[in-house]
């Protein structure tokens, strides 16, 4: 009898083969979630310093609101000043005044015109150092700090996102891999079948070959019995009727014996062409997995 044993060894390695596989599939399932957790946690840190920076600009956009609105109102206090210091030195009690006291006036009134004057040019340096310089010098320090930071989440984004790829890379690969050892495994069941189908045909043809031998050798046993039947009617030398009988009997036994040979022969080729099959069918099936293993 013929054993078919490379086989459930050939499906246990492909089960272990899927084992390992849905072991590897979990290991980077866990890592992709972990990938994505951490791009998540750099989009929330990125998000609060962000809104960290918007609060900062909205606080020095109304601290250089309040300055400006500051220095506007000094600025209106000087020009107001000024404009009430021409007016008094242009009012009639002036020319009321000696031409001394009017001289002494005119030059405190000119001293006084070109301070609040020097000042209203101070004041507006100071509005448009305001408009500008702080905030920009804020925008600089903020974006200077803002930008390792900014470098960093981008270099971690980059990182988590090729690791990201190389796992749905190997996630690919292992599906493609899963499908393949599915296919490679339902061949196998299918090649399984098809053997146990020519073994069941060859059980069928072994027991009717046995059959067949066992009528051959009862055939032969009775030929063996009528030649001997027939040697000893020859050497009584009763020649006749039963004579011929005996020939005619012979002749048809020998007749019936030589198609159960021809058989025979058949049978004996079929089997030896089935086992040859099975052979090769055993080397075809374990062949791809031991190159695979």
């Amino acid at each position: 009898s013929v054993v078919c044993e490379p086989v459930p060894a050939e499906r246990a390695r492909l089960r272990q083969a899927l084992e390992r596989e849905r072991e590897l599939r979990c290991d980077l399932e866990a890592e992709m979630r972990e990938a994505r957790d951490q791009l998540r946690f750099e989009r929330e840190v990125r998000g609060l310093e962000v809104r960290e920076q918007a609060s900062n600009e909205a606080t020095l956009r109304k601290e250089l609101r309040a300055a400006r609105a500051g220095a506007a109102a000094a600025l209106a206090a000087a020009e107001k000043e000024l404009l009430e210091a021409r007016a008094a030195a242009n009012s009639p009690e002036r020319r009321l005044n000696t031409p001394l006291q009017d001289e002494h006036r005119a030059a405190a009134a000119e001293a006084e015109s070109r301070r609040l004057l020097a000042d209203c040019h101070t004041l507006a340096r100071a509005m448009a150092e305001l408009d500008v310089a702080p905030f920009s010098a804020h925008q600089d320090a903020a974006t200077a700090s803002a930008l390792p930071a900014a470098e960093e989440a981008s270099e971690a984004r980059e990182a988590a996102a090729a690791h990201l790829a190389d796992l749905q890379r190997r996630n690919l690969e292992l599906e493609r891999a899963s499908e393949h050892m599915a296919s490679r495994e339902a061949s196998l069941v299918e090649a399984q079948r098809r053997v146990i189908e020519q073994l069941d045909e060859l059980d069928v043809a072994s027991a009717d070959m046995s059959k067949r031998e066992v009528r051959l050798m009862d055939a032969q046993q009775l030929v063996a019995q009528e030649l001997e039947s027939m040697r000893a009617l020859m050497s009584t030398r009763e020649y006749g009727p039963a004579l011929l009988r005996l020939a005619r009997e012979r002749q048809e036994a020998l007749d019936a014996v030589s198609p159960l040979r021809t058989r025979v022969a058949e049978l004996t080729d079929l089997v030896a062409r089935l086992e040859a099959e099975l052979r090769h069918h055993r080397l075809r099936i374990i062949s791809p997995s031991v190159k695979e293993v």
